[in-house]
């Protein structure tokens, strides 16, 4: 597996699959609530959003790719049937960067989740954080929250949506030697 950026080629690849991740999401169902019965749209809304952030300054898509040529390595990301495509590039997630603190989304396709994946697009997207020394911030939903407090993410804030039983976290993470600005609201 290595990341690279996107490109716009990519994007229809990214939105087909963040449909399958994210239409049983409790903040996609709250933000999108007619997903399971237009799914063209909501899959129309991941395209547009990623088309937007690409043009925009300060954002970057990346993808994290296998190439079932890399070798001994492609075997762990080999389709959940055993089979690779030899030769076949194969887009396993994405996250957006924001230059100015953080990783607005990150998503993986269905059939490659659990395998380390998203880990590995977040402690790239860390790293970038590091480089420029800002810190992360998200949102989450109850799905993703705990892999980002495995990868040290903190509460900065939880806000309460209408219709939904859990307040949605806002997670932050510091890099090393950022000084870190406490959170007024949770005191």
């Amino acid at each position: 597996m290595y990341i690279r950026r996107a490109t716009a080629l990519d994007f229809p690849t990214l939105a087909s699959f963040s449909v399958p991740a994210f239409i049983n999401d409790e903040l996609y169902q709250y933000a999108n609530p007619f997903a399971t019965k237009y799914p063209e749209a909501f899959r129309g809304h991941f395209l547009r959003r990623l088309k937007q952030r690409n043009a925009q300054p300060g954002f970057i898509v990346w993808v994290a790719v296998n190439d079932a040529d890399q070798g001994p390595a492609a075997k762990e990301f080999s389709t959940q049937d055993g089979n690779s495509r030899a030769g076949a590039e194969e887009i396993l997630g994405y996250a957006v960067w924001c230059r100015y603190g953080g990783t607005e989304a990150a998503k993986v396709n269905p059939k490659f989740q659990r395998r380390g994946v998203g880990a590995r697009l977040i402690s790239w997207g860390l790293q970038q954080a590091a480089d420029e020394k800002v810190p992360v911030t998200l949102s989450t939903s109850t799905v993703a929250e705990p892999l980002y407090r495995r990868m040290g993410f903190g509460t900065w804030a939880r806000r309460d949506l209408p219709g939904i039983r859990i307040g949605a976290p806002s997670l932050i993470h510091w890099p090393p030697g950022v000084e870190i600005i406490e959170n007024k609201e949770e005191k």
